[in-house]
């Protein structure tokens, strides 16, 4: 008889399966999955061309009226209300150079429909200028919405 066939022939014994120690890795397995597990149905997508800053934030958004400012547009929800030059607002939008007038005539519709409604969430390009976005605060204050979410990128 060979080596190989000796050494097979003492080691063909069966081993026994530890049920215990598999039952502790899969209980600690599925705590992590639930976990880790968003149930969270709200999902926010950024437009084109919007470059969201990031955050270590672990809150989950809920849902609210959603004010989007790139370089190139300013949107209400899906509504496109302006076309923009490098974050410049048209002059003829603007009333008092503070307030925006699409954006304060479309955020006055949703509260008259949603009256509790008062937070909105802001997705703002992160080389936006405080200006622009201190506009955007102002016109949503004049309406009625007083907290204000910046929707950002998670970071690990």
């Amino acid at each position: 008889m060979n080596r190989r066939a000796r050494f097979n022939k003492k080691n063909n014994s069966t081993f026994a399966l530890n049920i215990n120690s598999m039952t502790d890795m899969f209980t600690i397995m599925l705590v992590f999955l639930l976990q880790t597990y968003s149930t969270n149905s709200y999902e926010i997508v950024p437009k084109m061309g919007l470059r969201m800053p990031t955050s270590v934030s672990e809150k989950s958004p809920e849902e609210a009226p959603m004010v989007s400012l790139s370089k190139d547009a300013l949107f209400l929800n899906d509504k496109n209300l302006a076309t923009l030059n490098n974050f410049n607002i048209p002059s003829e939008l603007l009333d008092q150079g503070e307030i925006i007038k699409p954006l304060l005539a479309g955020l006055q519709a949703i509260k008259e429909v949603k009256k509790d409604k008062e937070e909105i969430i802001l997705q703002i390009d992160k080389d936006c200028p405080y200006p622009k976005m201190k506009q955007i605060l102002s016109t949503a204050s004049l309406a009625g919405f007083i907290k204000v979410r910046l929707a950002t990128i998670a970071s690990n």
